[in-house]
């Protein structure tokens, strides 16, 4: 599917031969490196990996999504990475991309990257923190990772 602005969204992922990573560009630049999903989780609390797994089930219960770890992080892709979450010693930041600016004292950090790129860090230090207002931004964001923003969008 060619949207409004051009894009390829129902394009097939390109695969790197060398790593097997999909991407949405083709030879895009990146790391080949190849981490196991309890890699960022090593010498923390069971706590940690405990609210790990709640944001994962509450992002998996959204639809198809791909663990993608890395030494310090884990993120969550559809057909691009939409979010993740980077395990502290005594907390896990959740972390999400938007198209729109939205404002929360929740969010300990928002980086504006382009006018439709702000990605958002949610401190979670207990399971509770994982309530309807966080699930909501991560269904958005899920979207995002569908890459339905780009559907929509007219020039």
């Amino acid at each position: 599917m060619v949207t409004s602005t051009g894009r390829r969204t129902g394009r097939a992922l390109w695969t790197c031969p060398s790593c097997g990573q999909a991407f949405v560009t083709k030879n895009i630049n990146h790391s080949c490196a190849r981490h196991s999903l309890d890699e960022p989780f090593r010498e923390k609390p069971a706590e940690i990996l405990r609210l790990f797994n709640v944001v994962r089930r509450t992002v998996e219960a959204m639809g198809p999504v791909t663990l993608v770890p890395y030494r310090d992080r884990v993120a969550f892709m559809v057909r691009v990475r939409f979010g993740g979450v980077r395990p502290r010693r005594d907390w896990i930041d959740v972390n999400f991309w938007l198209t729109r600016r939205i404002e929360s004292p929740r969010f300990q950090r928002i980086e504006t990257l382009s006018p439709y790129t702000h990605v958002y860090t949610v401190r979670v230090t207990r399971a509770s923190d994982v309530d309807s207002e966080l699930t909501g931004w991560l269904r958005e964001a899920y979207s995002v990772g569908c890459q339905k923003h780009l559907q929509s969008r007219r020039p």
